[in-house]
């Protein structure tokens, strides 16, 4: 939704003779978060839950010393865990090349400081990155966690207590 949303509200009609890209955009500009509140909600807990395999992954990868397997896994986390961050902050966004810098404007210092070490963006070393990413799912478990059920809360813990992470989380 956050891009969908933000493109048809801003999406210039060149051609439409049904009318169906002139109601799609008026139903852009009458969209609100709060109808779907709870369904963003069950969705960024499901991703962080999901990427907990991700997590694991890396941490064996990064033992194993294969580090084509890791860089994958590092991306995975810091590739999708801005979706997961802007969709909880119920943000728009015109496309994935706005998205990252404008996540990192409204994500807590830490969460941004982990994603830029994730992406390399500070000159940092493979392996700095990859606890960046590491960070990163930490404070987003950490973020998502009232939104977890049970079983989530179990998977995401366990990923972050195999990464050496544990979050500051209560419950």
């Amino acid at each position: 939704m956050g891009t969908a949303v933000s493109s048809w509200r801003t999406a210039w009609l060149v051609f439409d003779p049904d009318g169906m890209g002139r109601r799609l955009q008026r139903e852009a500009q009458r969209f609100r978060w709060a109808p779907v509140t709870r369904r963003c909600d069950r969705w960024a807990a499901l991703s962080v839950a999901n990427l907990a395999e991700d997590v694991v992954k890396l941490v064996r990868a990064l033992g194993t010393g294969q580090r084509e397997l890791a860089a994958i896994q590092r991306n995975i986390l810091v590739e999708d865990l801005p979706f997961v961050l802007a969709v909880r902050r119920r943000m728009f966004w015109a496309s994935e090349n706005d998205l990252w810098e404008r996540v990192g404007k409204v994500a807590p210092p830490a969460w941004r400081t982990a994603h830029r070490a994730g992406l390399g963006v500070r000159g940092s070393g493979f392996e700095d990155t990859c606890r960046g990413a590491l960070d990163l799912y930490r404070l987003s478990v950490e973020d998502v966690y009232g939104l977890l059920s049970t079983n989530q809360r179990e998977v995401a813990v366990h990923a972050c207590r195999v990464a050496g992470r544990l979050p500051n989380v209560r419950g």
